[in-house]
């Protein structure tokens, strides 16, 4: 009975789940809503709640068939002690004329069978037994454990000012720059949260946002105080255009139009930029003439991300396929493409199913991406294979933001369940799980800049996320880590967690699709268990630079 109601309860949480997710989809949509959709999107948290209604029900009816097959188990091994009771028990010549009888009912049972075998079949010849390959060759990588020393703590701030969905962040140091779908792009500084500059010119939503140093500074030099004028800003809009500002003056300095809307761009340090049309096109800009140097229609569908590597451009779509393209002598030639790539030998049998790409983050060795899946994908730049890494523990969610920054990968998850939006850290190139930081009031993240800090001659993390809140997230100096009381304001202290459950590979296909009801179940058992405080210890955090 209880298997037929976890199998109910699963039907109709598959159910919702769709439901919920089309909801957020209504959300994305930059066209004015129907009165149909607007009624399908006042009932978000009417169906959210029914979600986790049956994800509690579904928990119980695991807990009740846990403890069913517990006392199965103790009835068995319960009535196998008493038939070895009775054994003993018994006299001996009682048990001896038992096993001879019993001996010669088997023999005359096996000759029967025998003979009836080989009366009708031929003989075979014998097949060597299967080794047991659910064993086979699984060593387990050691889980990371919590440290000793002081936990990282995170003050997380929430930035108000902008009117709708931020869609790109960049941060270097205390300059924090920030584009949304209100048009509007938006200068901070981030050391003290104040809104610094409100820039309008664009018609429609600023989709990317890239901070550019004057050319007497490198990239990788991060100010040291909030200096505007050491930098431009590159933003990329719905409205087809690109556009650079000067942070100093607030005023346009170039224009540049693309004949189609700007998804996402990205820029090298030889003032060359990469840009994503809603066309399919990718096309390379030089910024000092801002003339189009090249132009590709390298997908079927919109390209939705874009990032430098070396001396190749990494694209994805919304058709889920990433390519990778050469750029010497400003040319776009195809050099790998994931809708051609093999799997990983240590996922064999796994699929990458194609979902509209996200977010890219890359390395010099491998191409990252996040999807509506809930893992994220990853490919190998020199072989092309493909691979899986874990970003949920739960069956339904996404990965919305991305950045490979010095020696360590930090990924946007989502909740879809809950509503809540976190961000999961992974040293490189290892890939192994390090921590997660989560203020558990957070929604979806679609953008991510990380950065570092200097405090008390201490080198501290910083990143930034963007969607329908605009966060920072400080880590704290471990002097200055101590007990706090929650502030009246939206600012929280957040401790970072270790959850054992993101340590373990994940090659299952089970992930999250609005277009399949047939998906398999999840694990969505509460976190509790597998959670430990993330202690700053040699393997904590990578360096952020």
């Amino acid at each position: 009975m209880a298997d037929l109601d976890k199998e109910n309860v699963g039907i109709e949480l598959r159910k919702f789940r769709k439901k919920l997710r089309q909801i957020e989809k209504l959300e994305e949509l930059e066209r004015e809503l129907t009165e149909e959709e607007f009624l399908k999107l006042s009932k978000k948290d009417e169906v959210r709640s029914k979600v986790q209604q049956l994800v509690a029900r579904d928990k119980e009816l695991t807990s009740e068939l846990q403890n069913m097959e517990s006392e199965r188990k103790q009835d068995e091994q319960a009535a196998s002690t008493e038939r070895e009771e009775e054994l003993i028990n018994t006299p001996a010549s009682a048990q001896s004329d038992a096993e001879e009888v019993s001996q010669e009912v088997a023999q005359n049972e096996n000759e029967l069978t025998l003979n009836e075998i080989c009366d009708q079949a031929p003989a075979v010849p014998c097949q060597p037994k299967r080794p047991d390959v659910g064993t086979a060759n699984t060593t387990t990588k050691p889980l990371l454990s919590s440290s000793n020393k002081t936990s990282m703590k995170f003050y997380v701030r929430n930035l108000k000012g902008h009117n709708d969905v931020i869609c790109g962040v960049d941060c270097l140091g205390s300059i924090l720059v920030s584009g949304s779908r209100d048009t509007m792009l938006k200068l901070w500084d981030a050391d003290t949260g104040r809104e610094m500059r409100s820039m309008g010119g664009h018609t429609g939503t600023i989709t990317s946002v890239f901070l550019l140093p004057k050319k007497d500074m490198s990239s990788c030099d991060v100010p040291s105080s909030f200096r505007t004028d050491q930098y431009s800003v590159l933003t990329g809009s719905k409205d087809c255009s690109m556009k650079i500002w000067s942070l100093a003056s607030g005023q346009i300095k170039r224009s540049m139009y693309a004949f189609s809307p700007v998804e996402c761009l990205d820029c090298n340090s030889n003032n060359l930029t990469a840009a994503g049309l809603d066309g399919g096109k990718v096309e390379l800009w030089d910024l000092e003439t801002g003339t189009a140097v090249r132009s590709v229609r390298g997908h079927e569908d919109a390209v939705t991300a874009v990032k430098f590597q070396d001396q190749r451009v990494i694209s994805g779509s919304a058709t889920g396929v990433v390519k990778v393209w050469d750029i010497r002598d400003n040319a776009l030639k195809p050099v790998m493409s994931s809708d051609q790539a093999p799997v990983d030998k240590t996922t064999a049998g796994v699929t990458v199913k194609p979902r509209r790409v996200r977010c890219l983050a890359t390395t010099e060795e491998t191409v990252y991406w996040g999807d509506d899946g809930v893992n994220m994908k990853a490919m190998d730049l020199n072989s092309g294979k493909l691979r899986k890494i874990r970003n949920h523990v739960t069956e339904f969610g996404s990965t919305g933001a991305m950045a490979t920054t010095g020696s360590c990968l930090v990924s946007a998850g989502y909740d879809l369940d809950r509503g809540n939006g976190y961000l999961n850290v992974r040293s490189l190139p290892s890939e192994e799980y390090v921590a997660t930081v989560d203020d558990e009031c957070t929604g979806s993240i679609t953008c991510l800049s990380c950065t570092q800090t200097t405090r008390d001659q201490v080198t501290l993390h910083r990143m930034c996320t963007g969607g329908l809140e605009l966060k920072l997230w400080d880590q704290l100096p471990s002097s200055k880590v101590k007990k706090r009381s929650r502030p009246e304001t939206d600012d929280v202290y957040v401790t970072a967690k270790h959850v054992r459950r993101y340590s373990l590979p994940d090659v299952s296909d089970s992930e999250s699709s609005e277009d399949e009801d047939d998906q398999p179940e999840g694990d969505d058992s509460d976190d509790d268990d597998d959670v430990s405080i993330a202690g700053s210890t040699s393997r904590s955090w990578c360096t952020i630079s």
